[in-house]
């Protein structure tokens, strides 16, 4: 598999077979980004980043993000290894290692249905100003009724529309 250069694996640019710790590099790269809001290298110049990501370990991202928590920290650090042998070697063992975060800091993993068994639904509401407190109160009951049928429900007001 091909990635983009700012996430894909040394072996990747090497030219040398992938298999699943190459995307397991991609995706400790991804977190960094994702908890710091930083790329690990934020080198522009596809040439050099190229070098970075075959000579270089990632900065610590708690050097960034002083109360990230351990766990997630070394999870980064371990997918992200420019050695394919001292990561993860396969997506069960870096799912053991998030789990205790899942449990401490997410929801448990019990409570998410499976991807294909989830359905969103949008509903977009247009009013009049003045109608204001008629649909919070229209709203809040919705929200009641779902939660009542384990429905989660999100809502965002678009002022700018």
């Amino acid at each position: 598999s091909t990635g983009t250069i700012f996430y894909i694996s040394p072996e990747q640019i090497e030219g040398e077979p992938v298999d699943q710790r190459s995307d397991i590099y991609s995706l400790g790269i991804n977190a960094f980004e994702m908890v710091t809001g930083k790329r690990p290298f934020p080198e522009d110049n596809l040439w050099e980043l190229k070098k970075l990501h075959l000579n270089m370990d990632i900065p610590d991202p708690a050097e960034l993000l002083p109360n990230l928590p351990e766990g997630m920290r070394r999870f980064i650090l371990k997918a992200s290894c420019r050695k394919p042998s001292e990561r993860y070697q396969n997506v069960k063992q870096a799912l053991k290692d998030l789990q205790p975060l899942t449990e401490k800091y997410g929801r448990a993993q019990q409570e998410l249905l499976p991807v294909r068994e989830q359905k969103i639904t949008n509903i977009f509401l247009t009013y009049a100003k003045d109608n204001q407190l008629k649909i919070s109160k229209l709203l809040d009951r919705f929200r009641t009724k779902a939660r009542e049928l384990g429905i989660k429900t999100k809502i965002a007001d678009f002022h700018d529309i």
